[in-house]
């Protein structure tokens, strides 16, 4: 009966707090600074742009943070120093993890393959000294090349569900193109000519869309995957460098470099290029960006917030510290709680298109059924806890 009387009171509570709204997202982005030794940084900010705040300092020329959110981390390269790093996303715990490359970008990272691409040579002076290789996160198993011959290859974007790699060959010294292989390097094809600078690359694989910056043209792009249908979007988008999608929302946001002052920014627009804003200014030299637009309450990762999520975070309620987004963590603040099935609650049911169709077959609990499975865990975890101390107390 107590049982049942808990299951109730936490069902009430649970179900009038689900109209609450969806933990916002993070924007991650990385900044060269003045130029000088250390300037560098690594920051993080609501994707509203509230909340600022500086992760890691002292770097030399940091590219994009890679974000493995489900295990808590970012990977980075830093071009000037030719290495590899790897930090908790709080900015902590920093590990280098293939050093003695050549100016070299961050990683794009294959988290079902547990492998990271990376293009060298990004600032290379000599023609067709640019190469893509290949390791393990952990930075072991490092690849001879993959890709040879490249003039200035920038950031990889990768098509994991086709088995492709895309990057950016700025071509500082002529035009530069958006080119594309097969991941182990060959089927190696130019998609899009004639560009002024390109530098980033994001892919809406779904929506059989490519997106680019041109750095040097000032401008945004968009194809077809297969380089047709080619578009300017945005004309008039500063200096931009790095680029990452909000696809849910419709969104992309980027970095304006500006070669001077504290005077670049993160602007956003809509995919169609309309509606653009600035969302965070007085940035010095920003150059990476990433999004933790992970889901809230999506323990798997699998797009979808429903009663896989659930048994993941009953199995691990009440653990902590030490605990993980995948352990259903989803406030970050170490343990498993109830605020971890609250954040979960207002988000059951919610997902990509995809996963929802894929899950129509399967039903799904009621929401008095999870809340009660949460009450039913959390009274046993009590119940484990009385009989611990009571063990304890009579020896």
């Amino acid at each position: 009966m107590r049982r049942l009387i808990c299951c109730g009171g936490v069902l009430v509570f649970v179900l009038h707090l689900m109209i609450g709204e969806a933990r916002a997202g993070l924007v991650y982005w990385s900044e060269f600074g003045s130029g000088n030794p250390g300037s560098g940084t690594i920051r993080r900010a609501n994707i509203d742009g509230t909340g600022r705040a500086t992760l890691i300092i002292g770097l030399n020329q940091p590219g994009l943070p890679s974000l493995d959110l489900a295990n808590g981390q970012m990977y980075w390269g830093d071009t000037a120093d030719g290495d590899i790093r790897r930090a908790n996303v709080d900015g902590t715990a920093i590990t280098p993890l293939v050093t003695g490359l050549y100016a070299n970008a961050s990683p794009a990272l294959d988290l079902s393959h547990h492998q990271m691409y990376w293009d060298n040579g990004v600032f290379g002076s000599a023609i067709a000294s640019g190469q893509i290789q290949r390791a393990g996160l952990d930075g072991s198993a490092v690849t001879p090349p993959l890709v040879t011959g490249l003039d200035q290859p920038r950031q990889i974007a990768l098509d994991l569900a086709d088995g492709k790699m895309y990057w950016a060959d700025h071509n500082t010294n002529s035009p530069g193109d958006i080119q594309r292989a097969n991941l182990d390097g060959t089927g190696q094809e130019t998609l899009v000519r004639n560009l002024n600078g390109p530098i980033s690359v994001a892919l809406d694989v779904r929506g059989g869309k490519m997106y680019w910056t041109d750095a040097n043209g000032g401008d945004i792009g968009r194809a077809n995957l297969d380089g047709t249908g080619r578009q300017t979007i945005v004309p008039n988008a500063g200096q931009p460098v790095g680029l990452a999608l909000d696809l849910h929302a419709g969104q992309m946001y980027w970095t304006d470099f500006v070669s001077g002052n504290q005077d670049g920014e993160i602007r956003r627009a809509n995919l169609n290029g309309t509606g653009q804003a600035v969302v965070l200014n007085r940035l010095y030299r920003p150059v990476g960006i990433s999004l933790d637009l992970m889901l809230p309450g999506d323990a798997n990762g699998d797009g979808n917030v429903d009663f896989s999520d659930l048994l993941i975070l009953a199995q691990n309620y009440g653990k902590g510290p030490g605990e993980l987004f995948k352990d259903a963590d989803f406030n970050s603040d170490g343990s498993v709680g109830f605020d971890d099935l609250l954040i979960l609650a207002q988000n059951y049911g919610t997902g990509t298109a995809a996963a929802q169709v894929a899950s129509v077959a399967v039903p799904e609990p009621s929401s008095p059924a999870i809340v009660c499975l949460i009450a039913l865990a959390s009274s046993g975890n009590r119940i484990r806890k009385r009989a611990w101390r009571s063990q304890i107390l009579s020896h």
